[in-house]
């Protein structure tokens, strides 16, 4: 049977709610016992691995809660209303929805901060009116389209992949025709020759490398021309 310290550990955790903060987990240490209980002569291995496992969760759970009461600490200007939600959730264990209680507190602004921005707008000069249904209609069209083109467009990805196919096949058309244009009375010593052999092996090897290299070597031919342009 295991250790009767290890129930009153557990049993003193769910009351603290910690059922809630890892259910799954909690579970699992739960069943771990629960079997272990049920055996005469528990392995020792097994009951280290429980209490090691009960260490740690005990640990991070005391260290969730202790972050989540500086969380309900630092709250201290909220309304009764909204304390109480917190307190409840600290206390049964629900520190993620304490959290999430406080972020969308924080998100939502103030009755306070609201009135001073009206009055901050009544003070401000009041846009003027349109003169008649058309010009309101014209600057309504006027705003879509500078919304629409400052929204970044996506390629097609059926565009994308017909461009790079194209891309491929220009590539290799010009390799073919590369090694086509070769003499047939060039010597094995001669250089074209021996640069058509390099294709022709890096072709039935490595079509990817030598598209690559092709590219590269457009690439090159381009900044040369640049440069002589300056």
């Amino acid at each position: 049977m295991s250790d009767a310290g290890t129930e009153q550990r557990l049993r003193a955790l769910e009351r603290q709610g910690a059922h809630r903060h890892r259910p799954a987990r909690f579970r699992y240490l739960q069943s771990l016992a629960e079997r272990l209980a049920g055996d005469r002569q528990p392995a020792p291995a097994q009951l280290r691995k429980l209490q090691q496992a009960l260490a740690d969760f005990e640990a991070e759970f005391l260290n969730q809660k202790a972050q989540a009461r500086a969380l309900l600490d630092d709250a201290g200007h909220a309304d009764d209303a909204h304390r109480t939600a917190l307190e409840h959730h600290l206390e049964n264990g629900e520190f993620d929805a304490l959290r999430r209680l406080i972020r969308q507190r924080q998100r939502t602004p103030s009755p306070l901060t609201g009135l001073l921005r009206a009055l901050h707008n009544s003070d401000a000069d009041p846009a003027p009116a349109p003169a008649t249904s058309l010009d309101a209609a014209l600057q309504q069209q006027h705003r879509l389209l500078e919304q629409d083109a400052q929204t970044p467009r996506r390629e097609l990805k059926a565009l994308r992949h017909l461009r790079d196919a194209q891309a491929r096949l220009h590539t290799r058309q010009r390799v073919h025709h590369a090694i086509a244009d070769t003499p047939g009375d060039a010597g094995p010593l001669n250089a074209q020759r021996q640069v058509t052999r390099a294709l022709e092996t890096l072709r039935d090897t490595a079509p990817a490398y030598l598209e690559n290299l092709a590219n590269y070597m457009d690439a090159l031919m381009v900044l040369e021309k640049l440069g002589k342009k300056k």
